[in-house]
């Protein structure tokens, strides 16, 4: 080869070396995004139904509130009321039945909802080993001056008012308060009643006393009470059965999970889990049995307390 050709072949390479560095920066591939601790890659219906230790949402979340302390459950993003389009609680029953309403309301938290139900837990154990460790962080938020008695979320208020009696002690570690004394947890339970068909939702709401309690998806959603409501099929009206308070929280948005279609229910979303005296009220699943805890119960609608004290 002589000596002009040999350069031009140099020179060539040299062009090609340098393309394929630059092109090289312009890497189309990026890192996966990681879990960060903040998402729940779970796909289990509850952190905490087994171990109260796990029950930490309540303890680390934030209030909800506006600057007069009050809950603002009901925003959107853009700050419009979601739930007024309702007019009143008559009108929410009747829409959601015929459809003219969505199943569930509220993304962040749950408003209200149509659906069904797993069962969470015993409610004289677990759930109620539940609703003490989260009263227990109530008192240690107090304690600590994160908020005080006049600026308490109503969530929070009602944690404290259904374990009232129970023994806090800051210098003990809050696990180890969840067992109280026979004498506590007796009184506790005697607040959780068979049934409140008798009474109308607002009597029930300020009874102090629950059917049962529930599981659902955001932890600033623990505390809050829920009016529950039962159909026996699709086209028949609701029943009111009584009030259930929030214990625990999934981590899952809400509405997620398995849709449940049967006896003419259709696409039902997972409201959450839940157990108390009431399971025996709300419609049976596929086995027909009353008291059957391995299958879904549809049929059920809850109604948060706030958006009953706004709908009148």
């Amino acid at each position: 080869m002589n000596k002009p050709k040999m350069i031009f072949t140099v020179l060539l390479l040299i062009a090609a070396m340098l393309f394929v560095a630059c092109d090289g920066d312009d890497d189309p591939t990026t890192t996966p995004p990681t879990n960060d601790g903040n998402t729940n890659t779970d796909s289990g219906s509850n952190d905490n139904a087994n171990d109260t230790n796990s029950n930490d949402g309540n303890e680390n979340a934030g209030n909800d509130n506006d600057d007069n302390g009050n809950e603002n459950d009901n925003d959107d993003d853009n700050g419009n009321n979601n739930i007024s389009s309702a007019g009143s609680m008559d009108e929410l029953l009747e829409g959601v039945n015929s459809g003219e309403m969505p199943l569930i309301g509220g993304e962040e938290r749950l408003d209200y909802g149509l659906g069904y139900f797993l069962y969470y837990a015993p409610v004289d154990s677990t759930g109620l080993d539940s609703v003490i460790y989260n009263a227990l962080v109530v008192h240690k938020q107090l304690n600590d001056g994160e908020y005080t008695t006049e600026n308490i979320d109503p969530r929070h208020q009602n944690l404290l008012d259904i374990t009232d009696g129970i023994v806090f002690d800051p210098a003990v570690e809050i696990t180890a308060q969840v067992g109280q004394t026979p004498e506590i947890r007796e009184t506790i339970m005697g607040r959780v009643v068979e049934s409140q068909q008798e009474l109308s939702p607002e009597e029930a709401l300020e009874s102090n006393e629950v059917i049962g309690v529930v599981a659902v998806a955001s932890g600033e959603d623990i505390g809050r009470k829920y009016l529950v409501y039962g159909q026996d099929t699709p086209d028949s009206e609701f029943e009111f059965l009584g009030v259930i308070i929030a214990v625990d929280a999934s981590g899952q948005p809400v509405g997620s999970g398995e849709t449940y279609s049967f006896q003419g229910w259709q696409d039902l979303p997972l409201l959450g889990d839940a157990s108390g005296p009431f399971w025996t009220l709300i419609p049976t699943g596929v086995s027909g049995d009353p008291a059957n805890t391995n299958e879904g119960r549809p049929g059920v609608l809850l109604v948060s307390e706030s958006v009953y004290e706004e709908l009148g």
